[in-house]
C-alpha cells in the first residue's frame, strides 16, 4: 500500500461514528486491533502505533498489506 492510501484508509476508518475497531494487516502476517481513533499518529514519513499494552510500533505505510474490520460478534437470541 502507497503513502496515500494508507492515508486514505486509515481516515475513513478512524472517522467511523461511531467508531469501530479494525485491524491493520502487515505484508509480514502480523496484524495490529486498532481500539482507538488516535491510536495511530504520522511522524514524517512513518506511523507510530500505541498498542493496548502501553508499548509502540513504527512502521511505513509500504509495510501495510490491508485494513479489515474487527468481526463482531451476533448478540445471543433470547429465549
Amino acid at each position: 500500500m502507497n503513502a496515500d492510501e494508507f492515508a486514505a484508509a486509515l481516515y475513513v476508518y478512524c472517522r467511523r461514528r461511531p467508531f469501530r475497531r479494525f485491524m491493520i494487516e502487515f505484508t509480514s502476517g502480523v496484524q495490529a486491533e486498532v481500539k482507538h481513533p488516535e491510536a495511530i499518529r504520522r511522524r514524517g514519513l512513518f506511523y507510530v502505533f500505541r498498542g493496548t499494552d502501553g508499548g509502540y510500533s513504527v512502521f511505513v505505510p509500504e509495510s501495510v498489506a490491508r485494513f479489515l474490520d474487527v468481526p463482531t460478534n451476533a448478540p445471543a437470541a433470547s429465549s
